[in-house]
């Protein structure tokens, strides 16, 4: 379903053809594959050459897609820019992931949010804040460093 609404947003003029494979929900129940706009899936038999094609297509896609991710989570590719922000620790990112739902948001937050995460001090807060916007000053810690006059 969410591939095909993909493929309408794209507004393509001759769309690929698209189907579903839905393994059995029983041991021993053939998969199911299913079309746009049937109500019901195609009644193939377990031992269907077409029905075997394609779940092979869809073990080999699923091979390929978890090898990759190993190979990546391997490297340490797979990273947080959360991390990249200093006296940051795992426990405060999950609070503010938890908290906020995506780090877009996190980065979109006031500090004054940041600040009643669970486990967030105001340095932290501060931190965090500074990093998403780099070119802003905090509201409050802004002082006076001009010399008198002489």
């Amino acid at each position: 379903g969410v591939a095909l609404a993909v493929v309408q947003d794209l507004g393509l003029t001759d769309p690929p053809p698209m189907a579903g494979l839905a393994k059995g929900r029983e041991e021993g129940e053939a998969d199911k594959v299913w079309l746009p706009g049937r109500k019901n899936p195609v009644d193939f038999r377990a031992d269907s050459p077409g029905l075997l094609l394609l779940m092979k297509i869809r073990d080999e896609s699923h091979r390929y897609v978890q090898s990759f991710h190993h190979r990546t989570r391997k490297k340490g590719s797979i990273r947080s820019v959360l991390m990249d922000i200093p006296g940051l620790g795992p426990g405060r990112r999950k609070a503010m992931l938890k908290q906020f739902g995506s780090v877009q948001a996190i980065g979109e937050a006031a500090l004054e949010d940041l600040q009643a995460v669970k486990g967030m001090n105001r340095t932290a807060a501060l931190a965090v804040h500074a990093f998403f916007h780099p070119a802003a000053e905090p509201p409050g810690d802004r002082q006076d460093l001009s010399l008198p006059e002489v």
